[in-house]
């Protein structure tokens, strides 16, 4: 017998080193890619949760004249505008503002219904402002004056640190005025 004959085939320790590093290295990619597939999955329910909420605001919002939209919001002839107010990180102009935050101005409960559509297990510290911007006012100090009104509906919540927004827009035509 020859000694290549005697001597077994393996795998030196080298061939193993390399071996287990080059299944460690793939390994942790695919762990990495399974954590952030799931991270991008919550994020686009959450984004879908919070469309959904939106677009029931805008359905609510359909059938409403300007007149009932007003009566619905608390705001008459004695409303005023707030020059920039911020809603997220977005600065309106000439904006009356409502928001799930604050109920007070919630004659018919809009609101208040809006925010059972937002409990904590569903969109984390979630909420829905409303930004009515009245435009072409027929008398400078009546916002019900307007011949339109433009509704921004915002829906922002909490995701993983930071705040996330979805804004919807309705405009509404006063033929009245």
């Amino acid at each position: 017998m020859t000694e290549r004959e005697t001597r077994q085939g393996g795998y030196n320790l080298v061939e193993v080193l390399i071996a287990m590093g080059l299944l460690s290295t793939v390994l942790i990619s695919i762990v990495t890619l399974f954590f952030m597939g799931r991270a991008n999955v919550y994020s686009g329910k959450q984004l879908t949760r919070a469309t959904s909420v939106a677009t029931s605001v805008v359905e609510d919002l359909g059938p409403l004249n300007p007149a009932r939209t007003y009566e619905a919001f608390g705001i008459d002839e004695t409303t005023e505008t707030d020059d920039e107010p911020t809603v997220g990180t977005t600065k309106y102009e000439d904006a009356i503002i409502r928001s799930t935050d604050d109920l007070t101005p919630d004659a018919k409960g809009y609101l208040a219904r809006w925010t059972e559509l937002i409990p904590a297990e569903r969109l984390t510290d979630g909420h829905v402002t409303l930004v009515f911007q009245p435009r072409e006012l027929l008398d400078a100090n009546d916002v019900t004056s307007a011949r339109i009104l433009q509704i921004k509906v915002v829906v922002q919540w909490n995701e993983s640190r930071r705040e996330r927004e979805v804004v919807l827009e309705t405009t509404k035509l006063n033929r009245r005025a």
